[in-house]
């Protein structure tokens, strides 16, 4: 018992909080696009759903992650982008043109997404060749004439 009368429980071991969560991919490196054929998708994200375990998550970079503040319609967006890239085989990302969200109560938001599908390369090295302009050839007859 402690001074206070207040019983503490003994603690022994240790606890350590694991995330298991993969990290999202990184884009090192330079790298150059081919535009691909134009594409839309649609994707519905519903509250109840909303951060549980087992939900569907989607990673975005760019434009796109900041496209709405609320979590509930950025889910629906994403659903949309990855509905409209994830038929077309060669498509790494998209390039977004037109986002069109509606809700359907205060617990259903649906989207749609438009745009062009890209197709990620790696850059090629560009060496610019510098070439400096013809050196001005003076002769001993140039600095006495002057």
């Amino acid at each position: 018992m402690g001074s206070n009368g207040c019983v503490h429980p003994e603690l022994s071991g240790s606890g350590l909080l694991v995330n298991m969560q993969p990290p999202p991919p990184l884009f090192a490196g330079a790298y150059d696009f081919d535009l691909l054929d134009q594409v839309q998708g649609k994707g519905c994200a519903n509250r109840a759903s909303l951060g549980q375990p087992g939900g569907v998550q989607f990673w975005v970079s760019g434009a796109l992650a900041k496209v709405s503040s609320d979590p509930l319609t950025a889910l629906a967006i994403n659903a949309a982008a990855f509905d409209a890239i994830k038929t077309e085989i060669d498509a790494d990302s998209i390039v977004v043109t037109r986002v069109i969200s509606e809700g359907h109560g205060p617990d259903r938001i649906c989207a749609v997404v438009y745009g062009r599908a890209i197709r990620l390369t790696k850059a090629v090295e560009h060496v610019q060749v510098r070439q400096d302009p013809p050196a001005a050839k003076h002769t001993d007859t140039d600095l006495d004439e002057k």
